[in-house]
């Protein structure tokens, strides 16, 4: 039995013997079919030719003026300060903030740590932008000998210790490479505006 079924019965649509017929009305109707919507596909095209790699790079070039450089070191003076400290890397969190303890309570050094829980020490000396988030307001404000973290890596949970801090400055090779790459990006993003896109008819 059918659950779902239910208790209301239609009354038979034909004859049968000892019962009265069944009048069936009818009555015409008019069955419209839509064919379904054509799509039409467009192809979008520029009107301005793609500039070859050559010109690209004779208006970067150009671009890329000892005042330009200024300008961007100027933008991101917060972003590309640069950073020197001696850091590990511990296997786990409560290891890490154990050294830590130990680092700035006990007097001891990233080497008596780095000894005892067979590690290495590293001397880095990275950009502002590239030193993970967690740390970085820390690191803006930090002095030289001050401890930094400890905060989670890909290979476990890092301590530094800062040595010190320069601003930025255009014979530095990576803040000059980093000024130059956001020069380039601000023509090719012009560029872009540039361009009028219409419809191929």
């Amino acid at each position: 039995m059918n659950p779902l079924s239910s208790s209301v019965r239609q009354p038979l649509s034909h004859a049968v013997l000892g019962t009265a017929p069944v009048i069936m009305n009818t009555c015409r109707m008019l069955l419209v079919s839509t064919p379904p919507p054509c799509l039409e596909v467009h192809r979008i095209c520029s009107r301005c030719p793609l500039p070859s790699s050559a010109t690209i790079s004779v208006c970067v070039r150009s671009a890329i003026t000892p005042e330009a450089v200024q300008a961007q070191i100027g933008a991101h003076r917060f972003d590309w300060i640069r950073l020197r400290w001696r850091c590990e890397v511990l296997r786990d969190e409560p290891a890490a903030r154990e050294a830590a303890l130990c680092l700035h309570h006990d007097g001891e050094t990233l080497e008596d740590i780095a000894v005892r829980a067979g590690v290495a020490v590293r001397s880095e000396e990275p950009l502002l932008e590239r030193v993970d988030p967690a740390i970085r307001a820390a690191a803006v404000s930090a002095r030289p000998d001050d401890l930094l973290g400890p905060w989670p890596a890909a290979d476990g949970f890092r301590l530094a210790v800062l040595l010190a801090k320069a601003q930025p400055a255009e014979s530095d090779d990576e803040v000059r490479r980093r000024a130059e790459e956001e020069i380039a990006r601000g023509l090719v993003a012009e560029a872009v505006k540039s361009v009028v896109w219409h419809e191929r008819v």
